[in-house]
């Protein structure tokens, strides 16, 4: 006893610090770039929230997310008769998981399901207009990126698609794909331009928007040759994450006090095959590539892999824990439990 309290002195004299944070996002499935593409969604480190003395406490040693994780599981891979196509934008919400099957090919059947408890699937939108991310308003709305509808919308009770932004300075939006929302309820989304072709882009910049309240700004400019896909945010929303596809990159930028972005830096510089991102308690951002789900600490520092049946879209924590990983990749959704839990909302 006298030993661990002598080291516990020690460590509060060496004012061992907890880390920082930082993130990503991205996505290749073979499908052709400009013509029928897909792609999308990471970050740190943070304290004891829950009570439960598990989670990483200030200046402790980090967990290793990776090494704790469990087996990874197959959920589901059809609804009904029907095989999914391309499953893309898992979100917890509430009690249960939405996530989409984007299946362009066939705008009837593009859907936006529910995963509950019990692991039953239900339809919540189709056709969904190629629905990808999605997210939870301050005020409970859930709120999607409609790629093959060029729009922003609210999911309404009834099921329906209500627009929410579908042009920018008068402009039409080219695809919107992946979305976060921040603490303090404004919101992020990316527009990489995917399945628009150069004749009908109304807008040449494939870029990073933010909403705040009703407004809208264009926060990152990138050349219609980039395709800023996953985003993320980590914990205490200092830091934005931003996955580029095609230059195989995760950026981060600081996050103002007004939501703006400055000191634009790489936080992974080779993430090929980028897409879908989420962020756990700790700061650690978790990126779906071609590899697998590739797990960062806060300091960019690569924790390993989590490796996947199939290649990966996106990924978001869910279940009364948070502490569930679930995994859209290709025609399949998995699962695996992991030892640090998720952001609530995210």
């Amino acid at each position: 006893m006298r030993l661990l309290c002598l080291l516990a002195c020690l460590a509060l004299a060496c004012g061992d610090d907890d880390g920082t944070d930082d993130s990503d996002g991205g996505r290749t499935d073979g499908f052709t770039a400009d013509t029928d593409g897909f792609v999308d969604d990471v970050d740190g480190f943070v304290p004891d929230v829950d009570g439960g003395g598990d989670d990483p406490d200030m200046g402790s040693d980090p967990i290793d997310p990776v090494a704790g994780a469990g087996d990874v599981e197959m959920v589901a891979s059809s609804f009904m008769d029907d095989d999914f196509g391309f499953l893309e934008g898992p979100h917890w919400q509430g009690d249960r998981l939405v996530f989409s099957d984007l299946i362009f090919s066939t705008p009837a059947r593009q859907t936006i399901y529910a995963l509950d408890a019990d692991d039953e699937l239900s339809i919540v939108v189709r056709p969904s207009e190629g629905a990808n991310g999605s997210g939870t308003s301050m005020a409970g709305d859930h709120i999607t990126c409609l790629q093959a509808g060029r729009r922003v919308a609210r999911v309404t009770g009834a099921g329906a698609l209500e627009t929410l932004f579908d042009t920018y300075e008068g402009d039409r939006l080219n695809a919107p794909n992946d979305l976060v929302f921040s603490g303090s309820g404004r919101w992020y989304f990316t527009d990489p331009g995917y399945g628009v072709n150069a004749p009908d882009r109304d807008i040449d910049v494939h870029g990073l928007y933010l909403v705040d309240g009703t407004t809208l700004t264009r926060v990152w400019d990138g050349t219609t040759d980039q395709r800023p896909n996953g985003v993320a945010l980590s914990p205490d929303d200092s830091t934005l994450y931003l996955a580029d596809t095609a230059d195989a990159v995760v950026r981060a930028f600081d996050v103002g006090s007004d939501g703006t972005l400055s000191n634009e830096r790489t936080f992974v510089p080779d993430a090929n095959g980028a897409d879908g991102m989420t962020v756990d308690e700790a700061g650690n951002l978790y990126v779906t590539t071609g590899s697998g789900v590739r797990v960062y600490a806060p300091d960019g520092t690569l924790w390993g892999t989590i490796d996947v049946p199939m290649t990966p879209a996106n990924c978001a924590f869910g279940g009364a824990d948070r502490r569930t990983l679930y995994i859209t990749a290709r025609t399949t959704l998995y699962r695996v439990a992991m030892p640090i839990p998720g952001i609530e909302g995210r």
